[in-house]
């Protein structure tokens, strides 16, 4: 991989394709080595209730195949509406509904 392909991949968090890396995906993690990932409700598997386990092992995979040192691992999960994590986790309220609170909510999110 050439240096100029690693400083691109700097620039990207993308996302990824289902609950396991497919095919050739941790070949195209490997060439661009984003600085992160982004995870949404395609990448939890909500019908287990090893979810955790199995998010955990994506992540580790997902890591071995970028081999960046520091890598970023989101989530589109700001509250509200929007809730990608099964019905077990915390459904928080949105944080514009709190905004004395969003700092808290905010770290509480993060810990779960």
């Amino acid at each position: 991989m050439t240096k100029d392909l690693y400083k691109v991949g700097s620039n990207f968090i993308v996302g990824l394709s289902g609950i396991e890396l497919k095919d050739g995906e941790a070949n195209k993690l490997a060439a661009l080595q984003p600085a992160g990932v982004v995870l949404f409700r395609n990448n939890i598997d909500s019908d287990s209730r090893c979810w955790p386990d199995t998010l955990i092992t994506l992540i580790a995979d997902v890591r071995a195949a970028i081999g960046r040192e520091l890598l970023l691992v989101a989530i589109d999960h700001e509250g509200g509406l929007v809730h990608r994590l099964p019905k077990e986790a915390t459904h928080f309220p949105a944080a514009a509904n709190w905004p004395e609170r969003s700092y808290e909510v905010g770290a509480a999110m993060g810990r779960e």
